[in-house]
């Protein structure tokens, strides 16, 4: 089971280093994320991700 307090207070959590955004459309964009939970299996991620404004392509699967 998830705890949630951990993501009580998100506009805090501090983010690190801000890098390039790999699929920006626009040239400067940047993006810094944190992840704060991570299932036992490996395949959620919960966290927070900031990034400067601007677009993106999005992926898809």
């Amino acid at each position: 089971m998830i705890d949630l307090t951990s993501f009580k207070d998100l506009q805090n959590v501090p983010v690190g280093e801000f890098f390039d955004k790999p699929t920006t459309l626009t040239p400067g964009q940047v993006e810094a994320s944190a992840n704060l939970w991570t299932s036992a299996d490996g395949l959620t991620h919960i966290g927070v991700w900031e990034c400067t404004p601007g677009h993106c392509q999005t992926k898809r699967g």
